[in-house]
């Protein structure tokens, strides 16, 4: 793939905005346009005209337009899909999709969880989450759980559905007890 330049961009926001299926880009196409935005970053650095002022501002909003637009496709592709519809993305997007469908499915698992007041068991890609509610009864501020993800801050009386490792946690430091 060759250098990204304004034009080029112009014409894939252009493509964009006028079609629901996402454009197709090069897989090196977020490596482009951080040369891109590098290079603009320099040419401002050296030379404070308000040209370059403008037509660095008129980048960025457009390239913000741009991956406004894809994050929207993405989703709702992620949202209606049943399979493994990756057509058009990037590497990166693609990322993007493995990971919001695998949390739109944990979310359809605990809605589908009030329905039946058992256990959830949440699959993805590498294991078996356990699921379980918990009442909150000390302030508990952010923590990085067992798995890696970010939880918290908590506060008194709130109600979370949390991985069964996270709820022994809380349950032993004595922040909360089982609903």
């Amino acid at each position: 793939m060759s250098e990204l330049t304004y034009s080029d961009l112009r014409k894939l926001q252009s493509e964009e905005k006028d079609s629901m299926v996402l454009a197709d880009l090069h897989d090196k196409f977020y490596d482009k346009l951080e040369e891109l935005v590098t290079t603009k970053k320099q040419e401002l650095e050296t030379d404070h005209s308000i040209n370059n002022i403008r037509e660095f501002e008129n980048t960025v909003k457009l390239l913000r337009n741009i991956f406004q637009m894809r994050q929207q496709k993405i989703l709702l592709r992620a949202i209606q899909s049943t399979g493994e519809d990756k057509e058009g993305m990037t590497t990166e997007e693609i990322s993007l999709f493995e990971d919001i469908k695998s949390l739109m499915e944990s979310n359809k698992l605990r809605f589908e969880k009030v329905f039946d007041n058992k256990k959830v068991k949440i699959k993805n890609k590498t294991e078996t989450k356990v699921l379980k509610k918990v009442k909150i009864v000390k302030n508990v501020p952010a923590y990085t759980g067992v798995d890696g993800t970010l939880y918290g801050p908590f506060e008194p009386e709130q109600e979370k559905v949390l991985p069964e490792a996270e709820v022994n946690f809380l349950i032993k430091a004595e922040m909360a007890k089982l609903r």
